[in-house]
């Protein structure tokens, strides 16, 4: 097939220079490179151009983009969206990495699928210290390469949920371009909706194959959106307003009413484990009292995930557990703190 996608990657920051050397340069060392790396600082008041323009400087396919006013994260990735050129574009935060082979493997499924309006991979968990945790339990909806149509987007929606890895997700820009880019009325869900939604339009591609790693960290967008606990119905009446805007075949199913419920457990369950956190039992708890909180919030969310998703019972035994279960024997966690 003589068809070659082109694959931007745009990394919004706003003061990560802690994090942004391993991050810029898990993008500018793939092999092959992205066709075009577009990095936005969006007002940082620390040194993260100076360092920027250092690490990129000898890299022509790589540039910065200085916001001239604070515009948020997702108004940010949005003027990346407009920027770039190329086909296809991944969004990659400041404090995540890419992992060896990313954009090769990207290239190589979209190369044999280029009606895909998405394709997606998988991720390692990694702390505030950049050392990787574990799996991201995103649901294994294949265990090889596999090309999903339209119908099979939005049957794995209303069946499974969301299966998209944020750091991976490799959008056709025109697609996005024609639901409006990322809706910041969803703040963190902003991705994950728009992949369901561009999914169920135009199909997708995925690789069970962990080619990222995601940084768990108290300053994510999605955690401030989910522990916004009086926000939470106003987030899921601009979901509902936005999958029959955009998605018009998915409310014909059960979507609506799983995703509400989805939502509502992600919400209890991000303010569980926050309310579970050592530093939340005090300076003086001790070994066990601190014990006991995390076991209590475990019992909370399991309680809660029976109550609001009864549903997703049997597909998170299939497609996250042992799907887990499988990629965790296929691949070796990433070793350390340095790629």
């Amino acid at each position: 097939m003589n068809h070659r996608p082109t694959i931007a990657v745009v990394m919004p920051n706003r003061n990560d220079a802690a994090a942004l050397p391993r991050a810029l340069r898990s993008v500018l060392h793939q092999v092959p490179p992205p066709d075009e790396f577009i990095v936005i600082d969006d007002w940082s008041t620390d040194d993260s151009r100076e360092l920027i323009e250092r690490e990129i400087c000898q890299f022509p396919f790589a540039r910065l983009i200085e916001n001239k006013t604070w515009l948020g994260t997702i108004a940010t990735i949005n003027r990346g969206l407009r920027e770039a050129r190329c086909e296809f574009v991944v969004f990659l935060s400041s404090n995540d990495c890419m992992l060896p082979g990313l954009v090769g493997h990207a290239k190589a499924a979209l190369r044999a699928h280029p009606e895909a309006g998405l394709w997606s991979a998988m991720t390692w968990l990694m702390d505030e210290g950049g050392r990787s945790t574990g799996l991201h339990w995103s649901p294994v909806v294949a265990l090889d390469d596999r090309w999903m149509d339209a119908i099979r987007c939005r049957a794995l929606a209303v069946g499974v949920g969301s299966w998209f890895a944020g750091p991976t997700m490799c959008f056709r820009r025109a697609a996005l371009d024609a639901i409006g880019g990322f809706d910041d009325r969803l703040g963190g869900l902003s991705d994950l909706l728009a992949a369901t939604v561009v999914s169920s339009r135009h199909g997708a591609v995925f690789s069970p194959v962990p080619l990222a790693l995601l940084r768990v960290h108290e300053g994510g967008v999605l955690s401030a959106t989910l522990r916004d606990e009086e926000g939470v119905e106003r987030l899921i009446a601009i979901a509902t307003e936005y999958v029959r805007t955009h998605a018009p075949t998915l409310p014909e199913t059960s979507f609506l009413a799983r995703m509400e419920g989805r939502i509502r457990f992600a919400a209890l369950r991000a303010r569980s484990e926050a309310e579970a956190r050592p530093s939340d039992a005090g300076p003086g708890a001790s070994r066990t009292t601190r014990a006991l909180n995390t076991i209590r919030a475990r019992a909370s969310i399991v309680r809660a995930f029976v109550a609001l998703r009864a549903f997703d019972v049997c597909p998170t035994l299939l497609y996250r557990l042992l799907g887990a279960a499988i990629i965790r024997v296929r691949y070796r966690r990433p070793a350390g703190s340095s790629l």
